[in-house]
């Protein structure tokens, strides 16, 4: 076992990783001297594992500190908060005890409704996110429809059920299914509309992994022109620089996609194989003999819109563009 490890190309780690407010690695001090992101993962490990394993006593003592402090401390990646609030939560009527400070942010647990709730908030007392603990029969109808009506139902085993209200967003659930060592999380919209389906890789994260990311009034501007009445239910900013606004517009769950200096890049959504016209499908497999229809998406540019049909023969998978037309791109 270990702090950190990387699989698949993904950094899977215990906690969180301290921050300053602006978001910068916030150095912690241990033993004299200052660490911060991956050394300080890297030397926390190393005492932990003093504490159990080391020869010279003093060392051993200092690792058996180490262990309290990772237990209890604001600055520890395993602990995270200024305190630790159970306690006042079960036995304490009064709300104002039941406040923890997490990294940048104030979290308030409370019961509203029989329902167990968690609100975030910025430590300017700004609103981020509230997050309610669901069961299942408590879902609105159209969710609940939507995911029986899905190939998860009655194969998979739903877990965790969670409404999501966040700043400038539309209301989300997320259905938490499993099916022996695979999870999944499913985000379904208000009314119903699966918006996404996420691979769980580390048993259910954490909430302040949905918090909201801010974007600009630009890309707000254009999603309302381009996408009427759109609703955005995620934003999510990705390594390459690009930010991806998840939308639902009209029926259909969209997402958008911009440039790091916020310009519209492309914009790409799921079509069904019983959706595509025949003009599409003649044209593509006219050019593919041999080849299937597996998948499809429609993708828009600022030079013009085209499918993308993901086809296959036996363990062989090409991909497509083409026009609504039926002529096939390059």
């Amino acid at each position: 076992g270990g702090l950190y490890k990387i699989y698949n190309g993904n950094l899977l780690f215990h906690g969180c990783i301290p921050l300053n407010e602006d978001g910068s690695l916030k150095e912690i001090q241990i033993y004299g001297k200052k660490y911060k992101g991956r050394e300080l993962y890297d030397v926390l490990e190393t005492y932990v594992r003093r504490a159990f394993f080391a020869v010279d006593s003093a060392e051993q003592r200092k690792g058996m500190d180490i262990l309290w402090f990772i237990w209890a401390s604001p600055s520890s990646p395993l602990f995270g908060k200024d305190k630790m609030t159970t306690f006042e939560r079960y036995f304490i009527a009064d709300k104002e005890t039941h406040k923890e400070t997490k990294g940048a942010y104030y979290v308030a647990d409370f019961h509203e409704d029989n329902f167990e709730k968690e609100a975030w908030f910025t430590k300017d007392g700004v609103w981020q996110m509230t997050e309610t603990d669901l069961r299942y029969a408590d879902l609105p109808a159209p969710v609940r429809s939507s995911y029986e009506s899905s190939t998860y139902y009655n194969v998979w085993k739903v877990e965790d059920v969670d409404k999501l209200e966040r700043k400038e967003m539309a209301v989300v659930y997320i259905i938490e299914v499993e099916k022996g060592n695979q999870e999944m999380d499913l985000y379904y919209s208000e009314d119903g509309i699966l918006v996404k389906e996420v691979a769980d890789a580390h048993n259910g994260g954490s909430p302040e992994d949905y918090l909201p990311s801010d974007i600009s009034a630009a890309i707000k501007d254009f999603i309302a022109e381009k996408y009427p009445n759109a609703r955005i239910v995620d934003i999510e900013k990705e390594k390459n620089g690009m930010t991806e606004v998840e939308i639902v517009h009209g029926s259909i769950s969209k997402d958008v996609m911009f440039t790091a200096e916020g310009a519209w890049a492309y914009t790409i959504w799921d079509i069904s194989k019983r959706h595509l016209e025949d003009v599409v499908k003649n044209a593509v497999t006219a050019a593919h003999p041999g080849y299937v229809i597996d998948d499809a998406d429609f993708i828009e540019t600022p030079d013009g819109s085209y499918f993308l049909v993901e086809m296959e023969q036996g363990e062989r998978e090409i991909y497509v563009k083409v026009t609504a037309e039926g002529e096939i791109l390059p």
